[in-house]
């Protein structure tokens, strides 16, 4: 099945869903609403977003649109305020930071082990690919320049500029723990991962300018 069909297949239930808690969010508790947006709603949007990830810019602004009216309903904020300062009330992330968090907490069990072998296969350190030690290469992955817009969308390519867009300081914890600590404070928007290959293709050469 298609990303776009399952995009389009959330976007209706959530929609549906969104509509009756609009209906009945002036006789329940604020709280109430949050736990069956929670248990009804989030879910939608999470899940398997490490696969639908690279989907295509209209739907993923229609799915964020989304979480606009959600976050406005909740509150019961007018249609025309600010989606970044009702996200900051609710102690949110946008849907873009929210899957990129997301494959970043996978990334980091991957490269530590904590995963099968299928997935730590696909990635390769840089500095296990030279007999040289490379500056500024620490604990970053090996990023092959992509040829088609197919791989720049795949998990082993974009977790691996993912992973490389992340500081040092972060890349380099300890444990699990750490990791989502740091992450949590970190913002998303300075980072150049991005999917197309034109971009993609910019970031390979960032990266590898960086040697």
């Amino acid at each position: 099945m298609s990303i776009s069909l399952e995009g389009c297949k959330s976007h209706s239930v959530n929609l549906s869903a969104l509509g009756l808690i609009k209906c009945i969010r002036d006789f329940v508790p604020f709280y109430t609403l949050l736990s069956i947006f929670i248990g009804f709603v989030k879910p939608q949007f999470d899940y398997c977003s490490l696969v639908w990830d690279c989907c295509s810019t209209s739907l993923a602004e229609k799915l964020q649109k989304l979480q606009n009216l959600a976050a406005r309903i909740l509150l019961s904020a007018p249609y025309d305020s600010s989606a970044t300062d009702l996200f900051r009330r609710l102690h949110w992330k946008n849907l873009r930071n929210q899957r990129l968090f997301a494959k970043a907490i996978v990334m980091f069990k991957i490269l530590n082990g904590e995963t099968p072998d299928y997935l730590s296969n696909k990635f390769i350190f840089r500095n296990d690919t030279t007999s040289y030690r490379l500056r500024n290469s620490e604990v970053r992955l090996a990023l092959p320049q992509p040829r088609t817009d197919y791989v720049c969308k795949s998990f082993s390519y974009s977790g691996a500029a993912l992973w490389n867009s992340l500081p040092t300081d972060i890349r380099v914890s300890k444990t699990l723990g750490e990791f989502k600590t740091k992450l949590s404070n970190f913002s998303f928007e300075r980072t150049n991962h991005t999917v197309s290959l034109k971009s993609s293709t910019f970031v390979f050469i960032y990266f590898h300018s960086n040697k």
